[in-house]
């Protein structure tokens, strides 16, 4: 017994793969924990309104985002040629800067007209960190993904820990010298992406990035551009629209309900996030750089992503069926008695967030398998679901009733991806199907068994 169990920690430690899911997640983990912690501090300093304003400043830089770097950024990785590595880069700092420029002239001339249709509660002048945000999360994704190919996950795990840490100070700080302002969130997120950047940068990506600035080759350039065309052409589109369905209930809350409803929304989804920010994020990462190389090598992906999916989906579904039974109570003792509502929000869409959480680090296997074309078909088809639902509970009137249709909808579109994934790698539809009502069951059963000890404790 004793030797199996030897033998299973030499084998875990020699694994590289695992090594580099450990590191990542370790670091995420400590950057996130750390985010958590100051997250009720933060609550108290700040009224929901101030988590819309930044919920809404942040959902149109998430859309535009996605169009700054032309959805090369997702191609970093899978070059074998260091030199066409570097053109790809090239290309995405290109387009990365001309998107901030375009935005803040379109800022420039169309400014008060945003503003006034926006409806924001602050000077229109703030809507110019728009166009900053844009750079420096453009600026993350080119460095993270250059990391990715370094393996360099330590130095990732740093920059997002300090990059959070750096961030969630500057909130509070800000707070403290001024309750209950309203740009203070803001204003530390500013500040938590100069945190991440600065340590994302090494001094062997600063040498290359003298070389990127010298060494320009519109021949060259093009070429790898049009090598990779399947980005902007299917990836693109399909990556825009999986980052407007994400944003979707910020925009049908900022225009049905008010800033209040929209900051209660944020801060559950903000808190329920956290996992696939952790644990989902950090294993992608690692995954995706796994998966190119065994694609590359010509082995079989479908069995390693189905343990994957399900390693995942048996370590999230507890705490979420826990959130799912004392929401409103976890909420209210952490954050304050004003986040209560939150609290019944992150309850109805824990279930929907085990899914998602799952479902998102296999979902790169589009990326792998190059199937771009029908990732951007299920990503249509994914906006209409959801727009129908929401727009489904506007006869309710309920704030909670559109939360409620919102997952709903969320749950169909993930379970029609793990779907889609699976048949990438080949599953038969009979495969797929037991996959999906095992994951289902799986979520079931430990939800059913949460409600049956609250039921016994409580009578």
């Amino acid at each position: 017994m004793l030797k199996s169990i030897k033998s299973l920690l030499l084998k875990l430690k020699s694994s590289q793969f695992l090594n580099q899911i450990l590191v990542t997640v370790t670091g995420n983990g400590l950057g996130f924990v750390i985010g958590f912690l100051l997250t009720p501090v933060i609550s108290r300093l700040y009224p929901p309104e101030a988590y819309g304003l930044f919920s809404i400043i942040n959902s149109i830089v998430a859309v535009v985002l996605m169009l700054s770097t032309l959805n090369y950024t997702n191609a970093i990785v899978l070059p074998k040629s260091n030199h066409k590595f570097l053109r790809l880069v090239q290309i995405c700092l290109f387009s990365l800067s001309v998107t901030t420029v375009i935005i803040s002239l379109v800022l420039l001339v169309f400014g008060k007209f945003i503003y006034l249709k926006v409806s924001l509660p602050v000077n229109n002048l703030w809507l110019y960190t728009i166009p900053v945000l844009v750079f420096f999360s453009g600026l993350i994704q080119i460095l993270n993904g250059w990391l990715i190919r370094l393996s360099e996950f330590k130095s990732i795990s740093k920059s997002k820990f300090f990059g959070i840490l750096g961030g969630k100070s500057t909130a509070i700080l800000i707070g403290y010298m001024k309750p209950f302002n309203l740009v203070g969130i803001l204003i530390g997120e500013l500040v938590g992406k100069l945190f991440f950047i600065s340590f994302l940068l090494k001094k062997q990506l600063m040498r290359r990035f003298n070389f990127l600035i010298t060494n320009i080759n519109i021949d060259q350039i093009k070429s790898v551009a049009l090598e990779y065309k399947r980005y902007p052409l299917f990836a693109l589109p399909a990556n825009w629209l999986q980052a407007l369905i994400l944003q979707i209930p910020i925009y049908f809350l900022s225009h049905y309900y008010n800033l209040e409803y929209v900051g209660l929304y944020s801060m559950a989804n903000g808190l329920l996030i956290i996992p696939l920010n952790i644990l989902g994020n950090s294993v992608a990462s690692v995954f995706l750089k796994k998966a190119v190389e065994v694609e590359q090598a010509e082995k079989s992906l479908r069995k390693q992503t189905e343990n994957l999916f399900f390693k995942l989906l048996y370590i999230v579904t507890v705490p979420f069926a826990v959130l799912f039974v004392f929401g409103e109570e976890i909420f209210s003792i952490i954050l304050g008695d004003q986040w209560r509502a939150s609290g019944e929000v992150a309850s109805i869409m824990s279930m929907y967030f085990v899914i998602q959480t799952c479902a998102i680090p296999i979902s790169i296997i589009y990326r792998v398998k190059r199937k771009e074309k029908e990732f951007f078909f299920y990503q249509v088809i994914s906006v209409c679901i959801i727009v129908l639902a929401l727009f489904s509970s506007l006869s309710s009137q309920s704030f909670l009733m559109s939360m409620k249709y919102y997952s709903y909808g969320n749950i169909l579109v993930y379970l029609t991806g793990i779907g889609m994934t699976f048949s990438f790698l080949g599953s038969s539809i009979k495969s797929i199907i037991v996959i999906i009502l095992k994951s289902i069951l799986t979520v079931f059963f430990v939800y059913g068994f949460i409600l049956a000890i609250n039921y016994l404790v409580a009578s």
